[in-house]
C-alpha cells in the first residue's frame, strides 16, 4: 500500500534483491569467498537499473507518503548497487577493491544521511559492517 498501484512490482523487485543478497550468506552461514556469491552480487546493479524507470515514473505521478516511499526506494537502489559491488569484490577475495568500494558505499550513505536518517541508521550500519567487511 505504501507504493500504490506498482506495489506488487516493488514487492517483486525487493524479493529479487533479497534472493540475490542471499540472507544465509549475509549472516556468514556460508563460505564468504565464493565465485557463486560474487556472480549473484554482480547481477544486483542491473536489477536496480532495470527497476529505475518504475521508480522514476512513480516519483513523477505520486504524492504524499507514496511519493516518499518511492524516494526512499530510489536511495535504496543507489545504495544496494554500491554495496553489491563491495560484496562482489569481497566474495572474490580482492581486499583492495573491497575497501575502495566500501568507501564509495559509505560516502554515498553519509552524503545522503539527512534524507534517509528517518528510515536508515547510517552510523549503525557502518559500525556493524565495517570490521566484518574489511577483516583479513
Amino acid at each position: 500500500s505504501a507504493f500504490g498501484e506498482d506495489g506488487d512490482a516493488c514487492r517483486s523487485y525487493l524479493a529479487t534483491l533479497s534472493m540475490l543478497f542471499d540472507p544465509p550468506y549475509m549472516r556468514q552461514e556460508k563460505e564468504q569467498l565464493s565465485d557463486e556469491a560474487a556472480e549473484r552480487f554482480a547481477k544486483i546493479p542491473a536489477v536496480v537499473d532495470d527497476f529505475t524507470a518504475t521508480i522514476e515514473r512513480n516519483l513523477a505521478r505520486t504524492r504524499g507518503c507514496q511519493a516518499q516511499s518511492w524516494r526512499y526506494l530510489q536511495y535504496h537502489g543507489e545504495y544496494v548497487a554500491r554495496f553489491a559491488r563491495t560484496l562482489e569484490a569481497r566474495a572474490r577475495g580482492d581486499a583492495e577493491a573491497t575497501a575502495a568500494r566500501w568507501q564509495e558505499t559509505k560516502e554515498y550513505l553519509q552524503r545522503n544521511e539527512d534524507a534517509i536518517q528517518p528510515v536508515f541508521d547510517v552510523f549503525e550500519f557502518i559500525s556493524t559492517l565495517e570490521h566484518r567487511l574489511l577483516k583479513q
